[in-house]
């Protein structure tokens, strides 16, 4: 069975590192892509800012975020949030 699954890890594993390679590599503009956040169970808009932006004021990543979403401060648990 292992056997078996071998072309499919080997397809996961290259699939793996395109996305790493694709997500570090800036666009031709020189402009990273958009970071896509999706919601887990039990996270606020507060968490996630924090977590993508330690250093800067909370509140003002909370309102860039909802302003770049055109979202409500309530998430819906799979939602995918674009950090700007």
């Amino acid at each position: 069975m292992l056997v078996q699954m071998r072309p499919l890890i080997a397809s996961l594993i290259a699939l793996i590192i395109l996305l790493g390679i694709f997500t570090l590599t800036p666009s031709s503009e020189g402009l990273q892509e958009p970071i896509i956040h999706i919601v887990a169970p039990g996270e606020t808009l507060w968490e996630i800012a924090k977590e993508y932006y330690p250093k800067r004021d909370v509140r003002e990543v909370v309102w860039e975020i909802r302003k770049h979403n055109n979202i409500s401060p309530m998430l819906g648990v799979g939602q995918e949030i674009r950090i700007p």
